[in-house]
């Protein structure tokens, strides 16, 4: 699972938090609330209910935080929040994948990066 090989290669250069695998109530919950969410941010919550990067960093956020985040939300969205940046710009992520960084001052996209785990890749090259 590539999601567990760059959670790995992150504990081992910067601090983190990582919690318990999300409950299957949740899993389910997300699952079927955004069908859409990739397979890649499913399987992140199987292995911890949310993640925080170089303390204090970058936010995956829970299960719950997820739910709620993303409150106003149908299973049509297009973009799911799924967690921030310590400086305040969120991370939005669509059905093909895509992670989006949106500026927080101007809510415009800032980067993007083709998949979580590309995401997840860049922040390990930062972190080392």
């Amino acid at each position: 699972m590539m999601i567990m090989k760059y959670l790995l290669e992150l504990e081992k250069v910067c601090p983190m938090d990582v919690a318990a695998p999300a409950s299957q109530a949740s899993m389910e919950l997300i699952s079927n609330r955004f069908p859409t969410l990739p397979k890649a941010v499913l399987d992140l919550y199987k292995i911890s209910n949310g993640i925080e990067i170089n303390i204090p960093g970058t936010i995956i956020y829970s299960a719950d935080e997820l739910l709620e985040y993303n409150s106003t939300a149908d299973s049509n969205s297009e973009m799911i929040n799924i967690g921030r940046m310590s400086f305040g710009d969120e991370l939005w992520v669509d059905a093909k994948g895509i992670v989006v960084q949106v500026d927080f001052d101007t809510r415009e996209e800032y980067l993007t990066w083709p998949t979580f785990e590309d995401f997840l890749g860049e922040e390990l090259k930062n972190a080392s």
